[in-house]
């Protein structure tokens, strides 16, 4: 994963890349929701949620988790997965002629911007997150230790 994040943390990158994201998802959405079958528009719909509790991080100002970069990358994956089904679906619709040129276009170029906003978005959080701090680590290890070598004492 590392190779698709950025180098360094640019803070204002987060809630830039989310807000971008979420506006490229809500403009497929509303086209998917009347041209393509619903699967699609659930799975927008799913990778905006996927980013909900990222957004809330950010929102409240809190440093990232692993979890938000966990989620992140799910997004991402999706994204990249639902941009290949999508031009799949266009494929077949174009050779049916059941779907305008124009609209196919419209949708191919979309979902293509969910996946690069979703690219950016895992690009700018990555960097971001911060590791445990060292006594947090210290903690758990000793914790660990401690239980294999069974002089932890619960009772």
């Amino acid at each position: 994963w590392a190779d698709l994040a950025g180098g360094e943390c640019v803070v204002w990158h987060v809630p830039y890349g989310l807000g971008r994201f979420k506006g490229s998802v809500r403009e497929a959405s509303q086209l998917a929701f009347s041209r393509l079958p619903s699967k699609y528009w659930l799975r927008l719909q799913r990778l905006d949620q996927l980013c909900g509790p990222t957004s809330r991080t950010v929102n409240s100002g809190k440093p990232l988790t692993s979890t938000d970069v966990r989620n992140v990358a799910r997004v991402l994956s999706d994204a990249c997965r639902l941009h290949e089904d999508v031009e799949r679906e266009i494929e077949q619709h174009r050779q049916t002629d059941a779907m305008v040129p124009d609209v196919a276009l419209r949708l191919a170029k979309l979902f293509k911007d969910v996946e690069s906003h979703a690219r950016f978005l895992f690009a700018a959080v990555y960097p971001c997150v911060q590791a445990p701090p060292a006594s947090t680590a210290s903690s758990h290890e000793q914790f660990a230790g401690n239980f294999r070598n069974g002089s932890q004492n619960f009772f």
